[in-house]
């Protein structure tokens, strides 16, 4: 089976300044500027990070990498992939023993390299 790389996109609100578009674009852009191939984008529209009950796109993220389909998530900022530390800190932790690479554009952060 083929490991993907999928983009991931959240917006809180409708009318929010990193929108799907502009969050839709800058994965794109880098995938193309990194040479990878992008398999998919999930996205939760206007559902806040704090909260990750409600977001189906997440949880969809989260089971596929428990069962190894994912190589890299790439997301725009830390803030769209989550706003609650533990939350995100779990995912994090579940990337690193998946060998799951784990992208913010924003952040420049990047697992796949020696600092992180």
């Amino acid at each position: 089976m083929k490991k993907k790389v999928v983009g991931y996109i959240r917006t809180s609100t409708d009318h929010q300044s990193n929108s799907i578009t502009l969050q839709t674009h800058q994965i794109t852009d880098y995938c193309e500027k990194n040479n990878l191939p992008l398999d998919d984008l999930i996205v939760d529209e206007g559902l806040s990070g704090k909260d990750i009950k409600n977001r189906k796109g997440f949880h969809q993220i989260m089971e596929m990498i428990e069962k190894g389909e994912v190589n890299t998530l790439i997301v725009l900022s830390l803030s769209r992939w989550g706003r609650n530390l533990k939350h995100t800190y779990e995912s994090v932790e579940m990337m690193i023993q998946k060998d799951t690479n784990f992208v913010s554009l924003k952040e420049s952060f990047d697992l796949s390299t020696p600092i992180g």
